[in-house]
């Protein structure tokens, strides 16, 4: 089976497989869809999403070469239990870049407001994109392991992970 993970993974080697891992947001973020998301990620990306299937969580998953973030960026949906739910418990966007060695993504204005849009774009109004990017920017404030700051908004929350070499940000129920 494949992994769904809350932090950043890469794709276990060629005839591999891993767990299912890390953390267990369960409540379902209210008005977000699933499907919506996955919709849309299909129809910009031009790719299939991997289904993760167990007992406890369907994970939805892809990752593509993302230019503006001179890397790899990979989105998931989680939903709990069989998917049966439409609402999503946890919607992942990371992006990674091994190029920068044990170096940390640098967020400009420009790639905040790219991921924010190509992740969540779809089921996100255009003031909340907004509030959503300038609280990132503001918050982006490494020490020497990175960041991980959470802030609740009117509908969900918002985490924000930061380790070398990558970025991610999760949209979870508040």
């Amino acid at each position: 089976m494949a992994a769904a993970s809350a932090g950043p993974s890469a794709a276990p080697p060629e005839g591999q497989t891993a767990t299912v891992t890390g953390t267990r947001d369960k409540t379902p973020i209210p008005t977000v869809r699933a499907a919506t998301l996955t919709k849309a990620w299909k129809s910009h990306w031009h790719t299939d999403l991997e289904v993760v299937q167990n007992d406890v969580v369907r994970v939805q998953r892809t990752t593509v070469d993302y230019p503006t973030g001179h890397g790899k960026l990979t989105l998931s949906v989680q939903q709990e239990g069989t998917g049966t739910n439409p609402s999503p418990s946890l919607v992942r966007c990371t992006l990674a870049d091994n190029s920068l060695g044990t170096g940390f993504v640098k967020l400009t204005d420009t790639l905040v407001g790219k991921m924010v849009s190509d992740c969540w774009g779809a089921v996100l109004a255009p003031h909340e994109r907004t509030q959503i990017a300038d609280w990132l920017l503001a918050n982006y404030k490494l020490d020497k392991y990175g960041v991980n700051r959470t802030q609740a908004f009117a509908r969900f929350a918002v985490r924000l992970e930061a380790v070398p070499t990558s970025v991610s940000l999760y949209l979870l129920a508040k």
